[in-house]
């Protein structure tokens, strides 16, 4: 996970920046919008967007990492998408983008690996 954090004074003038890079813990998952620090909410917050039922319906339970998450009771009011999509708008993303490509690895996430046949164009006999 890559972290840029700015620091910027009263006149928008940026007086520095720091970059860091750190791992994503699977433990925070289940965690939802408890968690301190960096977590999956923008996973989360990307299924409560109006935009994401044209990719994913009505699913709001998903597998990451080989983990159950359950979005449902996740930020009931709104106020973290309102929140996380004006912060998207100012810096010149565009929110149904962003929910299109987090939506596709939530659906990346569903996959079910299976053993490779011997030839995938022929059918298996039992």
């Amino acid at each position: 996970l890559l972290s840029v954090d700015l620091w910027i004074d009263n006149t928008g003038f940026t007086c520095s920046a720091g970059v860091t890079v750190d791992l994503l813990e699977i433990g925070r998952l289940d965690r939802l919008e408890f968690a301190v620090g960096h977590n999956f909410d923008s996973l989360y917050l990307a299924v409560k967007h109006p935009s994401a039922s044209t990719w994913i319906g009505a699913q709001d339970e998903f597998r990451l990492l080989g983990e159950a998450a359950d979005v449902r009771d996740f930020d009931r009011d709104g106020s973290m998408l309102a929140g996380w999509t004006k912060a998207l708008e100012a810096f010149g993303l565009d929110v149904a983008a962003v929910v299109r490509v987090l939506c596709g690895i939530l659906l990346l996430g569903e996959l079910q690996m299976s053993p490779k046949r011997a030839d995938p164009l022929v059918p298996e006999i039992s």
